[in-house]
């Protein structure tokens, strides 16, 4: 235990695994390189230690080529890949240049079917809802704007006509009006024509709010109650505590430790 305490606070373990994990959010796999010994990294890692961690999602670790040896246990998984470094990106190159032999990474994926490389993000089920609440919080704040304030409706009283487009009177009447509706002055001169104020409206979002949230919480699968809490503060319930630490083991035990922990332990031995 107190070997792992002190390699965990020497390499920052479990933050670098989570951020592999986080980007499996929006990858469809995440590699952690193994910082081991060797001035080139195209070369299978030695046994020499292990010096630093470093998480990257599929656009900075791209594959090259496959490992075609059908008995081997990592047949069609990556022989290499090319990692961009930030000192590549920098435009100091790595030794051996940034292509990464398999032996110094760990490949992760979440959600895989029918494949030991690619799974499937996590947002990718959730994206879709999680922008209709853009547009839902967005519109709702443009709706209650606009319906606070109607605005007002000008017609021609009986026997008399809107003056001509361009006219000085249309001038006069359309800089009246704006100034009114703009709050320039509280009070408009105009003549032969009607002012009607359309009045106010109330709107409310919530129940579309609460349509789209529930459906975004269905596919997250976490209870309302964990994923917002609650309005008034209030713990929730136990029975979604409950079912939320569930999915919590469950995702300890299916997806954390053999997709991250085992693989770096196994690595390290």
């Amino acid at each position: 235990l107190k070997e792992w305490v002190a390699l965990n606070e020497r390499l920052s373990v479990i933050q670098i695994l989570r951020q592999a994990d986080v980007m499996l959010g929006f990858s469809r796999y995440s590699v952690v390189f193994m910082g081991a010994p060797g001035t080139d990294f195209s070369q299978p890692a030695g046994n020499d230690g292990l010096f630093y961690l470093m998480a990257f999602d599929e656009s900075q670790a791209t594959i090259q080529g496959y490992i075609d040896d059908t008995r081997s246990e990592k047949f069609a998984m990556p022989a290499a890949y090319s990692i961009s470094f930030n000192s590549v990106d920098q435009g100091a190159p790595m030794p051996g240049g940034n292509t990464v032999h398999w032996s110094r990474v760990i490949h992760a994926s979440e959600n895989k079917l029918g494949s030991r490389l690619y799974g499937r993000p996590r947002l990718k089920n959730l994206i879709n809802r999680l922008y209709d609440l853009e547009k839902v919080v967005g519109g709702g704040a443009e709706a209650a704007w606009l319906a606070v304030y109607k605005g007002i409706l000008l017609s021609a009283r009986e026997g008399a006509e809107l003056p001509a487009t361009g006219s000085p009177e249309a001038d006069n009447l359309d800089k009246q009006m704006n100034a009114l509706m703009h709050r320039m002055q509280r009070f408009a001169v105009v003549s032969d024509v009607d002012v009607h104020d359309l009045g106010v409206e109330t709107v409310s979002i919530s129940d579309i709010f609460g349509v789209v949230v529930s459906d975004a919480a269905a596919t997250l699968g976490v209870p309302q109650r964990i994923w917002l809490g609650s309005e008034r503060g209030e713990l929730a319930s136990s029975q979604d505590k409950e079912e939320w630490n569930g999915v919590i083991r469950s995702r300890r035990t299916h997806h954390a430790a053999p997709e991250f922990l085992n693989p770096f332990i196994n690595w390290c031995i």
